[in-house]
């Protein structure tokens, strides 16, 4: 049997991974846990050797596959549809990829077409809301909103986030002074509210959004060049803006949500003021690199304040 679990949605297909795991141990009666290979340790002649093996002592044997698609060579990728074409019933393989699964390979055609496929892929807001709400039961559409708000669109961050908000002790009584105080905001989410500020030249609140993140445990460093990689997208988005977000997956490999998301915030700017911004962000990258900004690890003082200078003469009304 063969299975092939691929998608961006990594937190979801992992959960099934797990539950595959516990349910076919249980209905094999087997004390033998799953044989599981990372393509990048993978030692591929002895995998082909010993795949087609019939189990020992047990009646199946389960064989999990992680990222084999998107990080193999063609030929070895020839070379196990070769050996899969005689795969012995015993043996039960999943294929489990991290993001999609390239529909034009011959190995994905051969998988889909001889095994089972379940794409999971990553999840809107309304669908991550409502996973907030099955994670927390009870909890208000405007609060999982609130939550959403403040971490993002990850599950896995979703995740480690809503269990201490369980350690709180409380669900029920929750109130969105509560979820300020307890919940740390993921960095690409405050990115996102950080451009808005920007964007609608709500300065103040933006430099405070922007030491939220530093005390959070972000170094200025990292938000730095956060911001470059957002402005640089919201650039792409605005030079072509004629394209639908699906488009833009397909030529900027932008996930059609994200896309969405940078297409309402370059309503903001126009595209020389985009340029203009990027060109600065450019020059401070520039000084740091020549070291007329200094930022070492222990003292990144001037960056902060570069960074700053900068919000405040591009964003200020």
């Amino acid at each position: 049997m063969i299975f092939l679990f691929h998608g961006e949605d990594t937190y979801t297909s992992n959960q099934q991974i797990k539950n595959w795991k516990i349910a076919f141990q249980k209905k094999y009666n087997s004390d033998f846990p799953p044989e599981i290979f990372h393509y990048a340790d993978l030692n591929f002649r002895q995998f082909i050797t010993d795949l087609p093996s019939l189990p020992f002592l047990i009646e199946k044997k389960l064989v999990i596959v992680k990222n084999f698609l998107s990080e193999s060579t063609k030929e070895q990728q020839q070379q196990l549809q070769k050996t899969l074409e005689t795969l012995p019933e015993s043996t039960v393989i999943i294929f489990h990829e991290q993001k999609s699964a390239d529909k034009r390979l011959a190995l994905y055609k051969y998988l889909k077409k001889n095994g089972q496929e379940k794409e999971f892929p990553k999840l809107s807001q309304p669908e991550t809301i409502k996973w907030i709400q099955q994670e927390i039961p009870g909890i208000p559409s405007a609060l999982a909103l609130n939550i959403y708000n403040i971490c993002g669109d990850n599950l896995w961050y979703l995740k480690n986030e809503i269990e201490k908000l369980k350690l709180y002790g409380k669900t029920n009584q929750l109130n969105k002074e509560t979820l300020v105080k307890i919940l740390t905001p993921h960095p690409s989410s405050s990115i996102f509210k950080l451009t808005d500020e920007l964007g609608s030249k709500q300065t103040q609140k933006a430099l405070d959004t922007f030491h939220t993140l530093i005390d959070s445990g972000e170094t200025p460093h990292m938000v730095f060049y956060m911001l470059i990689g957002h402005f640089r997208k919201i650039l792409q988005v605005q030079s072509v803006n004629t394209l639908s977000p699906a488009e833009m997956k397909s030529r900027y490999n932008i996930h059609p949500f994200l896309a969405q998301k940078l297409i309402q915030q370059n309503r903001h700017f126009t595209l020389q003021q985009l340029t203009e911004i990027h060109q600065q962000f450019l020059q401070i990258d520039r000084q740091m690199k020549s070291g007329i900004i200094q930022a070492t690890t222990n003292n990144q003082t001037q960056l902060l304040l570069a960074i700053e200078k900068l919000f405040l003469q591009k964003f200020h009304k």
